[in-house]
């Protein structure tokens, strides 16, 4: 069987990034991360940082939280989508 590149998508953005990499045991894989790009409060731009933000974590091996203490765009999404998060699963 050929090797293909998984592609994830649906309700992503730079949070769960971490534990999804560690689901499919690889950064070798398209996601497709609208809003969580488009949706971050500082714009797009700010949003595509804070999903590369979150990879340089990752293979870092640094917490993201940690990390995003020296990066604005970061700490702004995990503030933003983390509230979006809590407040999707209570109301459900």
């Amino acid at each position: 069987m050929k090797k293909c590149c998984p592609i994830v998508s649906g309700g992503l953005n730079p949070v769960p990034l971490k534990p999804l990499i560690d689901a499919i045991g690889d950064v070798d894989f398209i996601t497709i991360m609208g809003a969580g790009c488009h949706a971050h409060p500082s714009g797009t731009k700010a949003g595509a940082r804070a999903l590369v933000q979150a990879c340089d974590a990752y293979l870092a091996g640094v917490d993201i939280v940690k990390h995003s203490k020296r990066h604005a765009e970061l700490a702004e999404a995990i503030r933003f989508f983390t509230k979006k998060t809590e407040v999707s699963e209570h109301s459900a």
